[in-house]
């Protein structure tokens, strides 16, 4: 059995955010999280039918790593430079780890 977490979080974007997040801001994040120790993959999904809900999954080597990276991004929040990203949001609805069974 492995290890491997893959982290689920489901957010809304503000309507007026919603074209910036997706051309600058989401690229520029994914970035950031890449380089958090045991990342594997990260794919970013949108809802076909509602405008500004976005899906993130983040595949991470193990729960630690995953832990670890939440809490550095929780950090990073408090910093200015993240100020754009932060205010693109309008709720963060579901965020979760899960594993895959067998």
């Amino acid at each position: 059995m492995t290890d491997q977490v893959t982290e689920l979080v489901i957010y809304k974007i503000k309507p007026n955010e919603v074209e910036n997040y997706q051309t600058k801001i989401i690229h520029h994040f994914r970035e950031l999280v890449k380089s958090f120790d045991g990342m594997l993959n990260y794919q970013t999904y949108h809802a076909v039918k509602e405008e500004g809900l976005f899906v993130d999954q983040v595949e991470w080597k193990n729960l630690e790593c995953a832990e670890f990276a939440a809490e550095k991004v929780k950090e990073m929040q408090q910093d200015e430079l993240y100020a754009p990203y932060l205010s693109a949001f309008e709720e963060v609805k579901f965020f979760l780890h899960v594993k895959q069974v067998a």
